[in-house]
């Protein structure tokens, strides 16, 4: 059984990695310049200046935890169940719900990027609405496992993002506390768990962050540190158009290799200037918001992120506005090829053991000039995208939980505070979706 679920798994989530870790690192780091500049301006409050210190000093810290789940979290020799249950965290296949696109440019594309952008942002409606019902790319009529199939990364950013403020809002409590707590850093231990403790679902509960108010403050703000810096991957991923596609590698449209290749070889190729200018366009405070107004019904996103699951509405809009670029990506990548791949079916990729030969794209070497010139900008504007999602995302978590004191002077001792570095983290459990995690370590 154990085999069978392996492969099977294997078949849909592809396991591709998105931006790389530079990419993560740069989008995590243009949010933290961004989200700094945006509350230390001459009206801002010493409340709002003091979160911004935060954030800007911990920015290395934020973009390191940004790459655990595409490090740490991925370790299948180590931990095959946390790898099982968070790979589909990374991407979103809306087409098993909404069948295959429309000719890009007519207004039924539009429509269909508005039906995209629309789904429920409810996971729980998503499931009522879905689960079990036949893919609408598949003709065998199979039943639809969502969590596995459809990938989950607009829930995953809500949960991560509602645990930032529950540590923020746990943090704000301890501000003054009448008696001095007393105690020591312990978040670790409460988080972690034993590989034998996986396999249950009772212990996944039992070792969730939890607001202990006899637990130390430290806990809690570096739960939220994690929790925002890990939110990040998730909204990298998004920003990036393979991410929202069962033809998440380029197999079905003989572009066979895109993924890492646009994402990570090409970005990985850019020189200096790459950081560069990404970090300048963020100080500057770059709206893109405009970008994201292009096939979708858009407002503030700040009103947004305000409704009932709004991170995951306001990353279903992020989702329809990538899923728009692919062909943008496709019509470079034919264009600068040699000769194209193997045309394959749905979701189909040589990694799942396809028998015969197929041949990826013969493409130019991702430091080519003529390479660098046509994709650098493009990655280089998704990036800016994501980094300006994030920056917004963390400022109305930080609103949400109550605007609390992230002075590094502790607000009753006046001592300096001294925070642990994670140069890893427990994984996060995508509880959000309880019966699918069942199942995974049922059929485990």
């Amino acid at each position: 059984m154990r085999v069978l679920f392996i492969c099977i798994f294997t078949l849909y989530a592809g396991a591709v990695f998105a931006w790389g870790e530079r990419g993560h690192r740069a989008i995590t780091e243009a949010a933290a310049l961004r989200f700094h500049d945006s509350l230390s301006k001459q009206e801002s409050t010493e409340l709002e200046r003091a979160a911004g210190h935060f954030i800007r000093d911990r920015r290395y810290e934020l973009a390191h935890l940004s790459n655990i789940p595409d490090i740490s979290w991925r370790e299948r020799d180590r931990f095959p169940l946390v790898a099982m249950a968070g790979d589909p965290n990374h991407y979103i296949n809306a087409e098993h719900f909404l069948g295959e696109p429309p000719a890009e440019g007519t207004a039924e594309y539009s429509v269909y990027l508005k039906k995209m952008a629309e789904l429920p942002a409810i996971y729980e409606v998503l499931l009522k609405q879905y689960e079990g019902t036949p893919s609408r790319l598949d003709k065998s009529n199979k039943a639809l496992f969502i969590f596995r199939e459809v990938g989950t990364a607009p829930w995953r950013g809500q949960q991560l993002f509602d645990l930032a403020v529950e540590a923020l809002k746990c943090a704000a409590q301890k501000e003054n506390p009448k008696t001095p707590i007393k105690g020591r850093f312990d978040l670790y231990s409460q988080l972690k768990l034993e590989r034998k403790e996986m396999r249950s679902l009772g212990n996944i509960d039992a070792h969730r962050y939890q607001c202990f108010t006899s637990a130390v403050r430290a806990n809690d703000l570096v739960m939220a540190t994690a929790a925002l810096g890990i939110l990040s991957h998730y909204i990298g991923d998004l920003a990036q158009p393979y991410h929202t596609t069962v033809d998440y590698d380029g197999w079905h449209t003989g572009n066979g290799g895109i993924h890492r290749y646009f994402e990570t070889d090409v970005v990985g190729a850019i020189g200096p200037q790459f950081e560069l200018e990404i970090f300048e366009a963020a100080s500057k405070g770059l709206s893109l918001k405009e970008e994201l107004l292009k096939n979708t019904k858009w407002k503030e996103t700040a009103d947004v992120i305000r409704e009932e699951n709004g991170v995951a509405r306001l990353l279903l809009l992020l989702t329809a506005n990538s899923y728009s670029k692919i062909t943008e990506v496709r019509a470079i990548d034919d264009r600068l090829s040699k000769k194209k791949s193997a045309k394959l079916a749905w979701g189909e990729s040589p990694s799942i053991g396809l028998k015969g030969e197929t041949p990826q794209m013969e493409r130019l070497p991702p430091s080519d000039g003529r390479v660098q010139k046509a994709f650098g900008p493009l990655s280089i504007q998704r990036i800016l995208l994501g980094s300006y999602i994030l920056s917004e995302l963390w400022k109305a978590a930080w609103i949400s939980a109550g605007k609390p004191n992230l002075s590094r002077v502790d607000p009753k001792t006046k001592k300096f505070t001294y925070l642990p570095y994670s140069f890893d983290f427990p994984f996060i459990w995508p509880v959000y979706d309880r019966p699918a995690l069942k199942r995974i370590i049922k059929d485990f």
